[in-house]
């Protein structure tokens, strides 16, 4: 098995997005070959997916409220870059874990991260006080899902899986 490293690149004049397999391009797409009712679809995916990123792995609905609005507000006033605050489930956590050791909020652990480059989130990630923090996160989220199951769990009619063993 071969490692093909595949990278999607924007380009610098917003003209369309180009793929690469090991540094080679394989597919481009332009915009300008796009119709109108697509390139509305993909902006409004994009909209979503840009908003619902800002508040992902936020438990508090006002919270993720005040976080899609924050972001709504740089998109509104043309700053894309700054409106990304966290990309995924797992940096949410990592921002909770840098507040919860150094006793700050949330938005200025994600700021912080926000200025690190990738070497130094990892290095962060190895922590010591770090990583125990994060990894409390994680099971705390785990437990709260155990929890959900069971108790979903709860009044279910049971299933019939008598035909999975023969």
């Amino acid at each position: 098995m071969s490692d093909i490293k595949t990278t999607k690149e924007i380009r610098d004049d917003l003209s369309g997005v180009d793929f690469s397999q090991n540094g080679e391009i394989v597919l481009s797409i332009e915009l300008a070959d796009l119709p109108k009712e697509i390139l509305t679809h993909l902006a409004l995916h994009g909209i979503a997916q840009k908003l619902g990123d800002s508040y992902a792995g936020i438990k508090d609905p006002s919270e993720a409220v005040t976080k899609a609005t924050s972001v709504k507000e740089r998109l509104v006033a043309g700053d894309w870059k700054a409106a990304r605050t966290s990309a995924s489930p797992r940096s949410t956590q990592l921002a909770e874990a840098l507040a919860s050791v150094f006793k700050k909020t949330v938005d200025e652990a994600i700021t912080v991260i926000a200025s690190l480059d990738k070497g130094q989130i990892a290095d962060l990630r190895k922590d010591a006080s770090v990583s125990a923090a994060l990894q409390s996160i994680v099971a705390k989220r785990a437990a709260e899902k155990a929890a959900k199951a069971n108790a979903d769990l709860k009044g279910a009619a049971p299933s019939d899986l008598s035909n999975l063993f023969g």
